[in-house]
């Protein structure tokens, strides 16, 4: 009883109940729709069936009907009409005459149905004589209850055709397939490669045929498998043996290799720790130049994360450009192989110490290249220093010589100066009165109406001239002492610029032809050495001069007053050569200068920008190399407070 339970739950739930739901499916779609068709076709006939008597009516009964109703015999009219009733699927008859009372038999209904009228015309000498008209009901109601019985009967006998096939099918599949799949399972299930299980074997009749069937296929296929899988279990038995001797083995090399490992580790986070404490810049490079390593140093001085380094070349750390320089000392060292040392200067100005030295295979080939990098600026310009020091000291003692030398004849001029003033003063009355005797003449090759208005102006010109002079020599021995006690008074700043423009004219006119000046009015004073302004505006007017490839060129010099700095400004611009731009941080430098061949000494912007600190404004340059230069002089204007004072 247990086994007959056990198969009808494999029945209900394995492959053979899903055939079976499968096969009931199908058949129920081919049933239904089978059935369907016939149906169809059994009602089309009943149609054309009820079609047929309708035109059977018109042609067998329509003339009797009307002879009868020509000659008014209602009796023998209702035996023809209840002789029409029995036609099959004919409900309702009535004839409706004209002018008098209808006569019908049987009942109409109110389901479907299909309905005819017939004229009823007499045929009297030629003459239609319309009688009335037939009106005939066929009931479709018979019709639909024919056809569902006759639906009922083929359902029922399918339904029975259709469970005893499927149960059948239940049982056969079970029988031939079901249950040979459920050993097959059970064998697989319990398996064990590592066992000498006797092969798989179905209970059912051998076949006596040479091949076997689609089951002997498959069981042949597992015995097989259990072959396969038993020889390849022994050996990956065998292969995993020798792996867990391998593994022991390389667990011990293992061992071995980190404790060398933390070792090397150890010795090599001491030497980086070593070489982070040089300050300098330390980094390997390989054959094409690109940083293998680095020490923090190198990060600090290029101001860059040290983890970025590793991978970028030298000349875009330390010059930003996209190829080697030509004088790379980490492409000579990788030639020569011998170590080598120079300097070097960045885009931002810095000045470096570098020395390279080569690291060798054994075969002498040069692999890498240690590049050592020490920032020497200040080095250099402690030494700069040192040396301009040196010369003030020797133009100290030079200035105070050349002061004594100069300002004798200074003198000299400042005192004789004057006496000519006085005697061409004197004289002009006496001149007058010539001119006035005999006319204009000529005195010295000009004319004696140019005479009277040159000469005052070439004997004040000499005078400004020798005072200038004098000054010269005393801001020279005041730079050196880097220190100046002049009293300071109020400036018209416009007529600073008239008088450095006026004791610059020679050099002017030598130098353009376009000379633009522009003084705005109204300008507040300011405070200040009249002769110190006048000598920076002429220094700054001469530097435009010899600025000027030719006399095409133009020089303008403006004056405006900028409120958001309450100073008055004074603009001088030039289309000469301009200045490189790497110069003009150090034109106003001591000593600095680009014109050295042609006996500049590099004082003038240095001791104009130290005057004008000194007054409390600023000197500023801009330049475009091929177009030209603008100065911005700016002075602090006078407050009220201080003017009233």
């Amino acid at each position: 009883m247990a086994g007959l339970d056990r198969n009808w739950s494999r029945l209900k739930s394995g492959i053979a109940r899903k055939l079976v739901i499968y096969l009931f499916l199908c058949s129920s779609v081919i049933t239904i729709v089978g059935t369907s068709l016939q149906l169809y076709l059994e009602y089309s006939r009943d149609i054309r069936s009820i079609e047929t008597s309708l035109s059977q009516i018109e042609v067998s009964y329509l003339q009797s009907l009307i002879a009868s109703l020509w000659v008014s015999n209602d009796s023998f009219l209702e035996i023809q009409l209840d002789g029409l009733l029995k036609i099959p699927d004919i409900e309702y008859v009535e004839i409706r005459r004209e002018g008098e009372a209808s006569i019908s038999v049987g009942h109409r209904g109110q389901a479907k149905v299909i309905e005819r009228e017939y004229p009823l015309n007499y045929q009297y000498r030629d003459k239609e004589i319309p009688l009335g008209t037939l009106h005939v009901v066929a009931d479709l109601q018979g019709v639909y209850q024919r056809l569902i019985d006759r639906a009922l009967i083929i359902i029922s006998t399918l339904a029975v055709k259709t469970f005893l096939v499927s149960f059948f099918m239940l049982f056969l599949v079970y029988a031939v397939v079901g249950r040979h799949l459920h050993s097959l399972a059970a064998y697989t299930n319990d398996f064990d490669p590592d066992s000498e299980d006797a092969p798989l074997r179905l209970n059912r009749r051998s076949n006596k045929g040479e091949d076997g069937d689609e089951l002997d296929l498959v069981v042949h296929s597992i015995n097989q498998m259990g072959t396969n899988l038993k020889t390849s279990f022994r050996e990956q038995q065998r292969i995993n043996d020798q792996l867990r001797q391998e593994i022991a083995e390389r667990e011990r090399v293992e061992v071995a290799l980190r404790r060398s490992e933390q070792k090397f580790k150890d010795l090599s986070q001491e030497f980086q720790v070593i070489l982070d404490g040089i300050p300098d810049a330390l980094t390997l490079l390989s054959p094409d130049l690109k940083v293998v390593w680095a020490n923090k140093g190198a990060a600090d001085l290029l101001d860059k994360e040290l983890m970025t380094l590793s991978g970028q070349h030298c000349y875009q750390l330390w010059h930003q450009h996209a190829s080697a320089c030509e004088d790379c000392l980490g492409s000579a060292c990788f030639k020569t192989g011998e170590p080598l040392d120079g300097t070097r200067t960045t885009t931002d100005g810095r000045v470096w110490g570098k020395r390279v030295f080569p690291l060798k295979d054994k075969e002498g080939k040069v692999t890498n290249v240690i590049e050592w990098s020490s920032e020497i600026t200040e080095k250099l310009k402690l030494a700069e220093e040192a040396a301009t020091a040196s010369r003030l000291a020797s133009l100290g003692e030079l200035s105070a010589g050349v002061a004594h030398e100069i300002n004798n004849p200074i003198a000299m001029i400042l005192l004789n100066v004057p006496v000519l003033q006085q005697a061409f003063d004197a004289g002009i009355p006496i001149l007058e009165q010539h001119c006035r005797e005999h006319g204009d003449f000529e005195l010295g090759g000009m004319d004696y109406s140019e005479v009277l208005k040159e000469v005052p102006l070439l004997l004040a010109g000499m005078i400004d001239s020798a005072e200038r002079i004098r000054r010269t020599v005393d801001d020279l021995k005041d730079f050196v002492r880097q220190d100046s006690n002049d009293p300071t008074e109020t400036i018209d700043i416009n007529q600073a610029v008239q008088t450095a423009v006026r004791l610059a004219r020679g050099a002017i006119k030598k130098a353009t032809d376009h000379f633009i000046s522009s003084c705005a009015e109204n300008l507040v004073p300011v405070r200040g050495g009249r002769q110190k302004i006048e000598q920076v505006l002429i220094n700054l007017i001469m530097n435009a001069c010899q600025a000027l490839p030719d006399r095409t060129r133009k020089i303008s010099i403006t004056t405006t007053y900028d409120s958001a700095q309450a100073a008055n400004i004074v603009t001088v611009s030039d289309q000469g050569v301009g200045i490189e731009a790497h110069h003009l941080p150090c034109i106003m430098d001591p000593f600095f200068t680009t014109k050295r061949e042609s006996g500049g000494t590099g004082l003038g912007l240095s001791i104009s920008a130290r005057i004008v600190k000194e007054y409390g404004g600023h000197l500023d340059f801009s330049s475009t190399p091929g177009e030209g230069t603008t100065a911005v002089l700016a002075l602090p204007i006078l407050q009220k407070e201080n003017q009233r004072g």
